[in-house]
């Protein structure tokens, strides 16, 4: 799984300006990312390490607005210490 994996999966999960914040941290379980929820930024903050690579991490970002409601997506390729 890289980083354009994750993106397609979030895209054809979580629908921008409807998905709320209980269905994103359902998707989350289900998905078996973990993450949580950043109050003072208002979103989700998730790294997605794989077993096969130890410096490499997938670090992903769901921004929410006030009313906690899916805006956006950030994710990116991270390198990491173990």
């Amino acid at each position: 799984m890289d980083a354009n994996d994750v993106k397609s999966k979030i895209n054809e999960e979580l629908q921008l300006g409807s998905t709320t914040c209980e269905q994103i941290e359902s998707f989350l379980k289900e998905s078996g990312w973990g993450g949580s929820f950043d109050r003072f930024n208002r979103g989700y903050q998730i790294t997605i390490r794989q077993d096969s690579e130890n410096y490499k991490a997938i670090s992903v970002f769901l921004h929410v607005d006030d009313d906690c409601v899916f805006q956006r997506s950030e994710v990116k390729e991270t390198y990491t210490m173990p």
